[in-house]
């Protein structure tokens, strides 16, 4: 899935980039290095890669989806994606400030067994990225997360079982990626 997406995308962009040779970079791809090392990524909700359009100089979208499926007796599937806004503050030449939000959607759900839970929230962050080269950036983010998880189980016979909870928290540790403009 993940892939067809990203093929979509260079797919996309690749006639608009070989008509404008003399412009900057409008998109950048993402892959989170972060998310190779347990030891920089306590947090197992990572999204190894990333998508951003950048709008201009100082503005640009952010685009993120994972999946993940098991064929085993319960047949869980796990669906996340993330969409946001970002701002941009050159400070130098080859250093940038990176701030803004990404909503957030999560679905986990069984094959035989109808629970499943839905989360929803807002993913506020703040960066800093450096271009190692024109096209090769690196970027270290720190995110707080404000999601209301929201289960569903129609077979509970416990009247708590399906109460929505809520969870604000900083994010353990800052995602590292490594990004390429093109």
């Amino acid at each position: 899935m993940i892939f067809r997406i990203v093929a979509i995308i260079l797919a996309g962009s690749a006639p608009v980039s070989a008509f404008s040779q003399d412009a900057p970079p409008r998109n950048e791809l993402g892959f989170e290095i972060s998310a190779l090392t347990p030891l920089l990524r306590e947090s197992s909700d990572h999204f190894p890669l990333r998508y951003k359009r950048v709008l201009s100089p100082s503005s640009a979208l952010r685009f993120a989806a994972m999946g993940d499926f098991s064929r085993g007796e319960d047949g869980a599937a796990r669906l996340r994606a993330r969409a946001g806004f970002e701002r941009r503050l050159i400070i130098r030449k080859r250093y940038e400030i990176l701030w803004g939000g990404s909503i957030f959607y999560a679905f986990s759900g069984y094959q035989h067994v109808p629970q499943s839970v839905t989360q929803v929230g807002l993913i506020p962050f703040l960066g800093l990225s450096f271009k190692v080269t024109p096209v090769v950036s690196l970027a270290a983010e720190l995110s707080l997360r404000a999601i209301a998880l929201l289960p569903n189980d129609p077979e509970s016979f416990d009247p708590a079982a399906n109460n929505p909870s809520y969870d604000l928290a900083l994010d353990p540790s800052p995602a590292i990626l490594l990004s390429y403009s093109f």
